[in-house]
């Protein structure tokens, strides 16, 4: 985390939604080795995704000029 200044990009980069920011980012310590985390120190809650309420009306294609014709 030391060389981490905390722009988001890597956030932003991420497919999966692995990597989250969240409020906290004063991590001062006395100790060097109090800033190195274990994978169970970075693991956050998974993000709860709503269903879509029709997703058949998202999966079909519907050209636009017969849509809008």
């Amino acid at each position: 985390m030391s060389r981490c200044i905390f722009c988001g990009y890597c956030e932003l980069a991420c497919p999966f939604d692995a990597i989250t920011l969240g409020n906290e980012y004063e991590l001062a310590e006395y100790d060097r080795d109090d800033q190195i985390y274990t994978k169970d120190m970075l693991l956050a809650e998974p993000i709860k995704r709503v269903p879509v309420a029709d997703a058949e009306l998202y999966d079909t294609p519907i050209p636009y000029y017969r849509a809008h014709s």
